[in-house]
């Protein structure tokens, strides 16, 4: 039977978690499945199964820590759903909230990611649905902000706009 090495379903988490944090690129469903079982059964080859997505994801925005407990039985819950129904689930409990699909798709990379680089667990994780927020700001807003709120425009002001910008997404501030 066919199945995916525990490398190439690293290397999908791996892929998962860098669109999110660099791109706000919200992930593929298709190997949500794999990761959550190589958490389960780290450094194992997992049998290909048919799946379909998530028909309506919805959930909570969530900013918060989760512990190894709660993401270790979301991943058992999560991938038993995904054996009986073959789909993904819209979203995932945790205490009275519903984690979204693109939510527990960046947890779970990013679980099976630090396990792969660290060689175990970590004992939380950072949950945050702000992670696919793309900024909204541009130079020009920065630039219009700058002049509305100090009244003047110095020589040198596109330059410092420039500095400002960088700054402000570096930082992650919008």
């Amino acid at each position: 039977m066919a199945e995916y090495t525990y490398n190439t379903i690293v290397s999908k988490a791996e892929s998962i978690k860098e669109n999110a944090e660099k791109h706000q690129k919200k992930p593929s469903q298709t190997w949500l499945y794999y990761i959550g079982k190589s958490i389960l059964n780290p450094k194992k080859n997992i049998k290909k199964i048919s799946i379909s997505n998530a028909e309506n994801s919805r959930g909570n925005d969530f900013s918060r820590q989760i512990k190894k407990s709660d993401y270790m039985d979301m991943a058992e819950r999560f991938t038993k759903y995904v054996e009986k129904n073959h789909k993904i689930p819209n979203y995932i409990g945790i205490g009275s909230k519903k984690m979204r699909v693109s939510d527990y798709a960046y947890m779970f990379s990013n679980v099976l990611v630090y396990y792969d680089e660290h060689g175990k667990f970590p004992s939380e994780v950072d949950v945050n649905s702000k992670v696919y927020v793309k900024p909204t700001e541009t130079k020009s807003t920065v630039l219009n902000l700058w002049i509305n709120t100090f009244k003047f425009t110095p020589k040198y002001l596109d330059d410092i706009c420039d500095y400002i910008f960088a700054v402000v997404i570096g930082c992650g501030c919008i």
